[in-house]
């Protein structure tokens, strides 16, 4: 059957369609499926690159599967300084999002630690200001004998009649430790001493250590050794003072015999009145 002809010849003359007529067959071309047929003859290969733009894109109609990793990954990313206090739940950031040593004493308002913020044994003596801890901050009995120094407590840190016998060691005093002032006296040089007398002598002291205000005996009460070099239990010696810095000591012989002490220096221990 032959194709119709839309033409009407009338004559030789070529008669076009009318308005009417290109209406009605554009309507026949779309019920017939038209549209599906261009879909299937337009696709990505047969549009130029560059010539589809924003306004012939639906909008909301693009999902991240229409996207390169590329893409997504630039969208997802995070813009320097993008992220401020407003963009941050209270509460959200923990101790693993911060760096090591990022929070220093800038960032910390004053007095707005307490007890309960510190972990056990994280304050050390280098995180302490010299002089930070003073007695209102130590809690009674707080401070036992590992946390002293040695020969850290000096007089000057101990209160009257702070030191009882329990405090002291027994058999650790020495002479030094009881009487004001404790030495030797020079070399006592004794006559010979007969049977039932006494000899007396001046000797100037040493003090074991020097004091402050200086040793003056004048007034103290003086007890004195008998070094074994002393001849026998039948001799006794005594002394008193002499002067600020010196000791009249008395040798008695309660023997039978004449002795001849050899010169010998004689501890001595005052005890201020």
């Amino acid at each position: 059957m032959a194709a119709p002809n839309h033409h009407v010849a009338r004559g030789h003359q070529v008669v076009m369609p009318s308005r009417a007529t290109l209406i009605a067959l554009l309507a026949l071309f779309v019920a017939l499926g038209g549209p599906a047929e261009a879909r299937k003859l337009i696709n990505g290969k047969t549009i130029r690159p560059g010539t589809v733009a924003s306004k012939q894109i639906k909008n909301r109609s693009l999902t991240t599967s229409d996207l390169s990793s590329r893409t997504i990954s630039a969208l997802r990313a995070k813009p320097t300084g993008s992220v401020g206090t407003a963009q941050l739940l209270d509460g959200s950031v923990t101790l693993s999002k911060l760096a090591p040593a990022s929070v220093t004493g800038a960032q910390v308002a004053d007095r707005s630690l307490s007890g309960v913020d510190l972990a056990a044994e994280t304050l050390t003596a280098n995180e302490l200001a010299p002089n930070a801890v003073a007695n209102a901050e130590l809690a009674n009995d707080a401070v036992s004998n590992a946390k002293l120094r040695t020969s850290s407590v000096t007089k000057g840190k101990i209160g009257s009649s702070d030191v009882g016998t329990e405090e002291i060691i027994d058999g650790d005093q020495r002479a030094a430790d009881l009487g004001a002032f404790a030495g030797r006296t020079a070399p006592a040089d004794f006559p010979s001493i007969p049977s039932g007398t006494c000899a007396s002598g001046d000797f100037a002291v040493s003090p074991i250590r020097a004091t402050t205000p200086a040793q003056d005996l004048s007034d103290d009460l003086v007890i004195v050794g008998q070094p074994p070099q002393f001849p026998g239990d039948t001799v006794t010696l005594s002394g008193r003072p002499a002067g600020p810095g010196t000791l009249r000591l008395t040798a008695c012989n309660a023997g039978t015999t004449e002795i001849n002490p050899e010169p010998v220096a004689i501890p001595y221990l005052s005890i201020a009145p």
